[in-house]
């Protein structure tokens, strides 16, 4: 873990609230404690708006968040996440372009994967049907 991630970490749990200004060294010291013999490559919101960019894609913030909890959860451990397969992602579209869509899937997606087949009908949009009858299988 690069010591610029870990200097973020403990910033983010000061502001939250979760340490005083005073517990910070020893937040730092914990966190590069944990991270000495361990990695971490992180990817970010704005790397995936980069590649987009550079693909000349036009992505917004929620699908760029899309695109990295479907690298996180659906990528080949053997690649690995890096600059092609999240191109990849964003080129063959596999993050939802339409608010309603996304939340017609996350309302089926909360339920059962047994009750899914029926759910799947009760969606309005064609989309949203072609996308959960492939979480399906």
């Amino acid at each position: 873990m690069y010591e610029h991630h870990i200097n973020y970490m403990v910033e983010v749990l000061f502001v939250e609230g979760v340490i005083t200004e005073l517990q910070k060294d020893d937040a730092k010291k914990s966190l590069l404690s944990y991270w000495k013999d361990k990695i971490a490559v992180v990817w970010t919101r704005e790397d995936v708006l980069a590649v987009a960019k550079d693909n000349a894609e036009v992505i917004d913030d929620e699908a760029a968040d899309e695109i990295l909890e479907a690298a996180l959860l659906d990528h080949d451990a053997e690649q690995g996440i890096n600059w092609d397969t999240i191109a990849i992602d964003i080129s063959e579209g596999t993050y939802v372009h339409d608010s309603l869509v996304r939340a017609e899937i996350a309302k089926v997606t909360a339920a059962t994967l047994e009750d899914l087949p029926l759910l799947i009908n009760e969606v309005s949009t064609e989309e949203a049907k072609e996308i959960l009858k492939q979480r399906l299988n």
